[in-house]
């Protein structure tokens, strides 16, 4: 089976997605009347991209889902907020357009700081360097008029839990991304589940690692190319 591209997102909800949509077709009309050309990610797509694994083997799909486990039990869920529409430019000449997001506590730093932790735990070659956490909206073929992004407050983006997407090769309709599951971010134990919790954990924790040692060793460590960060501060 060939390997699918995946990746680690937080997902929106309908509202805001709602809103990322329409200034989504706002910039296609700006860029048009300006002689360019922007393609914006598809609806469903619009999300939160914590983590991009390339492509991945299937069967190490089982590795990724315990270190996101591992790594969501120490972060209780948050509320950020989404806040206006900036751009960085690409290699070719594009130019990517995207949402800023505002998180003054850093807690999707430190989640993806301990996402990025398990990961490396289990030989995942992940892209160190700086992030800042954003929801891509779309490639223009050059920059884009400053005029055409704003400071506009979009919503609130709850963060509660996190989903892998696979890239999906079989498709009839072509190659499409599609969510393999969904892990919730931890909620504060009562006093009387914590002692439980914690020696499930451990029990828990003992058996995947005896099945994960296989695999580790068969994951792939060719070193990706680093990922240009987003630019511009976030406000």
């Amino acid at each position: 089976m060939r390997d699918g591209h995946s990746f680690l997102s937080v997902e929106l909800d309908g509202t805001l997605r709602e809103a990322l949509s329409g200034a989504q077709h706002a910039l296609q009309a700006g860029a048009r009347q300006a002689g360019l050309r922007f393609e914006p990610v598809p609806r469903r797509y619009l999300q939160l991209v914590l983590d991009d694994l390339g492509p991945c083997p299937i069967e190490a799909l089982e590795a990724v889902e315990v270190a996101v486990e591992r790594a969501g039990a120490r972060h209780r869920p948050c509320t950020v907020q989404v806040v206006g529409t900036k751009q960085s430019a690409l290699p070719d000449g594009r130019s990517l357009v995207w949402a800023a997001v505002v998180d003054d506590r850093d807690r999707l730093g430190a989640l993806r700081a301990d996402v990025h932790g398990q990961l490396t735990r289990y030989a995942f070659p992940v892209v160190d360097g700086q992030w800042a956490p954003h929801v891509p909206l779309g490639v223009a073929d050059a920059p884009l008029p400053e005029a055409l992004l704003r400071d506009h407050p979009f919503g609130r983006l709850p963060v509660r839990r996190l989903s892998l997407f696979r890239r999906d090769l079989a498709d009839a309709r072509g190659p499409r991304f599609r969510r393999t599951w969904r892990r919730a971010l931890e909620v504060e134990p009562t006093a009387d589940a914590a002692a439980d919790l914690e020696a499930w954990r451990a029990e828990i924790a003992a058996q995947l690692d005896a099945r994960l040692a296989a695999h580790a060793a068969a994951l792939p460590r060719t070193p990706r190319r680093r990922k240009r960060a987003p630019r511009g501060d976030v406000h």
